[in-house]
């Protein structure tokens, strides 16, 4: 299965919008079950929020189908997951060749070099031209279907779509796994403002695989998920949380308190999700709250 991933600064303009209309184009062309299209942020900017409002409506007139999404930030793990990433401007291209692991650069495109043009697809969030940025990624997004189409008919066994009931990659499992915690908070009344947060860039074990926020703003929960196949008769709820994995997410969860200056309320849980995607029956979920990550008397300011 052939894994693209768009990019941009934020994730709420171009690259969902090119995320959406490449989806509606591969269904169209009969291609959905082959490729996997997500999109992801380069920066901290808009993490946690959705789609734009004039990309949003920009895919209402043209009729392209969207969904509700969060923005999250592009890791070089996760980047390793996939087969292309393509950036919108020069400075994705950029940030993409220093994020990436060094064998993952070959995999980085923009996308307008995919019709022919070696301009950049602006960002409408400075422009506020929402229609020229639809055009340039409909182009982009239309170039780069043909040669999918192009590269599915010369190797069709490469590209296919897994066979059924063929077991979900590692990565696959995990993302399924914060997806299922993500909608188990937000059915609680939390919101979720951060996924896969990394406060310490030039760290890549700091990472927070979900921030929410309570409903009245008070509050701030960090989350570290854990996601297992099936249950087993003994289980120690926080084996995967061990002293090592502790000290780097009381770094992660220290710098980002810091970073946005944080005054009220915080808290850190650990949330298991027992199950597979694969699996018809509703995940089981556990959820471990206030895990004594910080200390009694931990301060910031």
């Amino acid at each position: 299965m052939t894994r693209i991933l768009f990019v941009c600064h934020g994730n709420i303009c171009r690259s969902p919008m090119a995320e959406f209309v490449m989806k509606e184009l591969l269904r169209r062309a009969g291609l959905a079950e082959a490729v996997v299209v997500e999109s992801a942020a380069m920066h901290t900017d808009e993490l946690g929020n959705d789609i734009h409002s004039g990309t949003r409506r920009k895919l209402q007139e043209k009729g392209i189908p969207f969904t509700r999404r969060a923005a999250w930030l592009l890791t070089a793990e996760k980047a390793h997951g996939y087969d292309l990433l393509i950036g919108m401007d020069a400075y994705n291209i950029a940030d993409l060749k220093r994020r990436v692991f060094p064998e993952d650069v070959e995999k980085i495109r923009r996308l307008s070099a995919f019709a022919g043009s070696a301009r950049d697809i602006a960002d409408p969030w400075y422009t506020g031209n929402f229609d020229e940025t639809y055009d340039d990624v409909l182009a982009g997004c239309t170039a780069l279907l043909e040669k999918l189409k192009a590269r599915l008919a010369s190797n069709p066994a490469a590209d296919a779509a897994p066979p059924a009931g063929s077991p979900p990659t590692k990565a696959e499992q995990g993302r399924w796994g914060e997806d299922t915690a993500a909608a188990f908070l937000e059915a609680k009344g939390w919101k979720i403002v951060g996924r896969n947060v990394r406060p310490c860039p030039e760290d890549q074990r700091c990472e927070i695989d979900l921030i929410a926020q309570s409903r009245d703003g008070g509050t701030v929960v960090f989350v570290e998920v854990k996601t297992h196949a099936q249950r087993t008769e003994w289980h120690n709820r926080l084996s995967g949380v061990d002293r090592r994995k502790r000290k780097n997410l009381l770094r992660a969860c220290a710098n980002w308190i810091t970073r946005n200056r944080w005054h009220g309320g915080f808290r850190f849980d650990v949330i298991e999700v027992w199950g597979s995607r694969e699996n018809k029956t509703p995940p089981e979920i556990d959820h471990v709250e206030n895990v004594p990550l910080f200390g009694p008397n931990w301060r910031f300011w």
